[in-house]
């Protein structure tokens, strides 16, 4: 027969004592499986800088190799596909490679800004750089108070001289030959060297902006025009090849693969030619790795990264290596658009679309930051991003650059009344390193201009927009 349950006291407590315990223990594991996650509580560790060292990694053997060759050669061309960190070499390893040399022997002057007209601007920028470069003390050293008296003593300035197409001058135009010292070894590129021990390396980075900027001047004809030809009808490229024949100066040309044939135009003298690959994954690899390790354990970066993140890390590389080497662009875009999943594993990485969904989501949080910033919708900012992208070619879309007025008006901005507005939309776009300045810094009363920060950008403001 059934038997009813006792009414023993004892054992009902028992009962439910049981049942408190099992209630207890399953709400703990519940908090405890919901609570080991993989979190990202330090985003900004997760962001490469192109201009810090300790971010360059598996590149050591390519800076000596170009620390050497533009030490000892004239003339040097640094060439690889757009977003393989050519900048980021030139930049953290060969330019503080150059200044940490005890005793240093070259003196770096970087130029990456082409703006102005296709002669005389590219004399400003110069201008520009080598001020910035040789400082105060090394000015005084040489008799320069101002960036006049520099300018007075480079064999590079003057009026802007048109040259006549087809037509090969024998001849310097008339203003070189008038600003020309009388003493060959008489320069300031001469001088440098011999009252401060340093050659003048003059860095041309992004020159494929300098040509693409002005392809009419560089093409002729359907072919690109030879170095004599571009002497011959710029001065200033003749008084660049001028310097560089008596030897008083060391150029270094950085472009794309895909416009390194242009580079005939500046072949002065046989270069040596270098190239720069992707990265190897397991440099990248330990690069992460290192992002993420804690400086101390007060202040990890992400919590429980056992439970998801480790993981998650190793899919990462193995996608972005997709093709057997790393491109470094992609690679920090995406690692910034992690901050965008909810928290560090696999589900949630495939759930947001992949590499292609970091991306977007890289764009989608600076827009978001931006929007925040100025107090609008999120489309004018992404409208204004739009502006940035050059899709003449759909499969290949690249950054161009577009002046302040036009970035404010495609985010709806009223550039006289609300102009602070539309530049805390700018402010917080360069913050999060999605477009730069292209002001020309040489000059005075100019807009402003702006690009995207990388070409490979303009596929992540795509993927933003759709």
């Amino acid at each position: 027969m059934f038997r009813e349950p006792s009414e023993n006291p004892a054992f009902v407590w028992l009962f439910w004592a049981g049942i408190t315990i099992l209630l207890l223990v399953g709400l703990s594991l519940l908090w405890h499986g919901l609570s080991r996650k993989s979190w990202l509580l330090r985003p900004e560790a997760l962001r490469l800088d192109p201009d810090n060292p300790e971010h360059l990694r598996g590149r050591e053997e390519d800076v000596k190799r170009l620390f050497y060759a533009v030490s000892t050669l004239p003339l040097v061309f640094l060439e690889g596909e757009s977003g393989a960190g050519k900048s980021a070499l030139i930049r953290a390893g060969l330019i503080a490679a150059l200044n940490d040399a005890d005793p240093p022997s070259m003196l770096p002057v970087y130029v990456n800004t082409y703006t102005g007209d296709w002669e005389s601007g590219i004399v400003e920028q110069l201008i520009f750089a080598l001020w910035r470069e040789l400082g105060e003390a090394r000015c005084t050293r040489l008799g320069i108070a101002t960036r006049d008296d520099l300018r007075r003593q480079l064999p590079l300035v003057g009026s802007s001289v048109p040259g006549v197409a087809g037509v090969e001058r024998s001849e310097p135009p008339a203003f070189s030959r008038q600003l020309q010292p009388v003493k060959a070894d008489g320069t300031l590129f001469r001088r440098i060297e011999n009252e401060l021990g340093l050659i003048p390396l003059l860095i041309f980075d992004q020159f494929d902006d300098y040509q693409l900027a002005y392809s009419d001047r560089f093409s002729r004809q359907g072919r690109w025009i030879s170095a004599h030809e571009l002497a011959a009808e710029n001065s200033f490229w003749w008084a660049i090849r001028a310097e560089l024949e008596r030897h008083a100066i060391h150029c270094l040309f950085v472009t794309r693969r895909d416009m390194s044939g242009q580079l005939e135009a500046v072949r002065f003298a046989e270069p040596q030619v270098h190239f720069l690959d992707r990265i190897e994954p397991a440099y990248m690899g330990a690069l992460l790795a290192g992002l993420v390790t804690p400086d101390t354990e007060s202040s990890p970066v992400i919590s429980h990264p056992n439970a998801g993140w480790e993981s998650l890390k190793d899919r990462l590389i193995r996608d972005l290596s997709a093709e057997g080497l790393i491109l470094p662009i992609q690679a920090r875009v995406v690692f910034d658009g992690l901050a965008k999943l909810p928290y560090l594993n696999q589900k949630a990485y495939e759930r947001e679309g992949g590499t292609e969904g970091l991306e977007a989501a890289y764009i989608e949080s600076a827009v978001r930051f931006a929007a925040g910033a100025a107090g609008i919708a999120e489309s004018r900012v992404l409208d204004t991003l739009l502006q940035l992208v050059d899709e003449t070619n759909p499969e290949l879309p690249k950054s161009r650059t577009a002046t302040q007025g036009a970035l404010l008006e495609a985010a709806r901005t009223d550039l006289e009344t609300d102009l602070p507005r539309g530049e805390r939309i700018l402010d917080a776009l360069v913050q999060k390193g999605v477009i730069q300045s292209r002001l020309d810094e040489a000059a005075e009363n100019t807009e402003p201009r702006w690009s995207l920060y990388h070409d490979y950008l303009a596929r992540a403001v795509l993927f933003a927009h759709r």
